[in-house]
């Protein structure tokens, strides 16, 4: 697991890295006028984004990532871990970001705070 991690971040950082030079080669191409450079700028952007998902998410596509964060945030939870959760009620949930645990642990009758 340890290596996957490591080569993941390494062709993450690879990508990055390409970004500065694929946007230089852009700008030149478009004579320096950041303006008339936007379009390829913004393609570029897709493109770069869509190379990062592949790094970290390639067995599923962009929207079922979106749909897996709009259902669990970040990080997703288990049975296990709702469970053990609620054994704790009430709870304050800090770093909540759009409130989808606090939402679930709501709905199994805990009692959260969540900032």
């Amino acid at each position: 697991a340890i290596l996957a991690r490591r080569d993941r971040e390494m062709r993450l950082r690879s990508i990055m890295a390409s970004a500065e030079g694929r946007s230089k080669e852009i700008l030149v191409q478009h004579g320096g006028n950041g303006a008339a450079a936007q379009p390829s700028l913004l393609k570029l952007h897709g493109q770069l984004v869509e190379e990062a998902h592949q790094v970290m998410y390639p067995s599923i596509s962009r929207e079922e990532l979106q749909q897996r964060r709009q259902t669990f945030g970040n990080v997703k939870w288990t049975e296990e871990v709702m469970q053990q959760l609620l054994s704790y009620s009430p709870l304050v949930e800090v770093g909540a970001g759009e409130g989808q645990w606090q939402a679930e642990l709501r709905r199994r009758g805990a009692d959260v705070v969540a900032f």
